[in-house]
């Protein structure tokens, strides 16, 4: 009988038809029904599987070429867990491979899945390079960014020692600290100055009180309110807080003081009611006590003169303009401090 080729292109259980191994079909028989019927629940068992499904073929395909149909595959325990152990065992079975050989092979595919290649291993030192260089200039810049906040900080906290300004200019400027403000405190510090070293003649020195430890000059207010003076309370409003305690160069060294106004006209009615208790409050600029007090004109501008029960002035004051206020014990130094409040100011 000669072959015909079949048409169909999917198998049933019913009318299996295999191809060879040429591509000719084979006719169907009694014993091909039952090796494709077997084959068929093998293969519908164990799906997914592929060598179970090769075996299944490999025994197909010899039954028919012996005659004689295979023995169904033993289907597994329904619930059984397939393990490594049963591939090694069935693997060994079907391919006829050593242990040794598996081993081997497993080995390689868990290198080759797990270990990383020579090209990644560079790469992965040079990314913790750069993390850890980034790092560092991270933390570096935080650091920098501290300090600087923090002296900002500070600066902000502290104010700046403003400019001393005086109105006259001075031969010598001499900062003296102050370590209490007391009375007893102050006039051994003028004593002191006075007589450390004559005053050339003609000089003015500046005697700069400032707070001890501090670098922050002692304002007008202090500076009277340590004296313990008798003026009104209305005096040290009236006055600015900047002032000068000199001394000037003359037959001996006369000590003076120079005030910034703020308000003349409250300044001039302290002034007036101060006069009588002004020599005693002040004995460093003061040549005795004061008796009575007048008017007199010296270079063309009003000052007040104090006397003693003699007549013989012990002391001068004046507001040369509504801006300045002039303490002194003899009229040649208070013409000196006139004359410089005119003068361009120098050092």
């Amino acid at each position: 009988m000669d072959r015909a080729p079949h048409t169909m292109t999917e198998d049933t259980p019913n009318t299996p038809k295999m191809p060879s191994d040429d591509g000719v079909h084979m006719p169907q028989t009694p014993l091909t029904d039952d090796v494709d019927k077997i084959l068929a629940e093998a293969e519908e068992k164990l799906a997914g599987t592929p060598e179970r499904v090769k075996e299944i073929r490999d025994a197909k395909e010899n039954a028919i070429s012996d005659g004689t149909p295979p023995e169904a595959p033993k289907e597994r325990p329904r619930g059984a867990i397939r393990t490594f152990h049963d591939d090694v065992a069935e693997t060994v079975k079907t391919k006829q491979v050593s242990l040794a050989d598996i081993a081997v092979a497993e080995t390689k595919r868990k290198e080759k899945k797990g270990a990383p290649s020579a090209e990644k291993q560079p790469k992965s030192a040079s990314v913790r390079v750069f993390v850890v260089v980034g790092t560092i200039l991270v933390a570096l810049l935080a650091i920098g960014g501290g300090i600087v906040w923090y002296r900002s900080l500070v600066e902000s906290a502290v104010p700046p020692v403003p400019v001393r300004t005086i109105p006259i200019p001075v031969n010598e400027e001499k900062v003296v600290e102050v370590p209490r403000l007391l009375r007893s405190v102050i006039l051994d510090i003028i004593d002191q100055e006075v007589g450390r070293a004559q005053t050339p003649l003609g000089s003015v020195r500046d005697i700069r009180l400032q707070g001890e430890g501090t670098g922050i000059d002692i304002t007008s207010g202090a500076f009277l309110t340590a004296l313990d003076v008798r003026a009104p309370e209305s005096l040290v409003r009236a006055l600015d807080d900047t002032f000068v305690l000199g001394v000037h160069g003359f037959t001996r060294d006369e000590v003076f003081l120079l005030f910034s106004v703020r308000d003349f006209r409250l300044a001039f009615a302290a002034m007036l009611n101060w006069e009588t208790f002004l020599t005693a409050d002040l004995p460093f600029a003061a040549h005795g006590n004061r008796a009575i007090s007048g008017d007199v004109v010296i270079r063309n501008k009003d000052a007040r003169v104090l006397l003693d029960a003699n007549g013989t002035p012990v002391l001068y004051y004046a507001f040369p303009d509504e801006q300045t206020l002039v303490i002194a014990g003899t009229e040649t130094t208070l013409i000196e401090i006139f004359d410089r409040l005119t003068r361009p100011q120098f050092r």
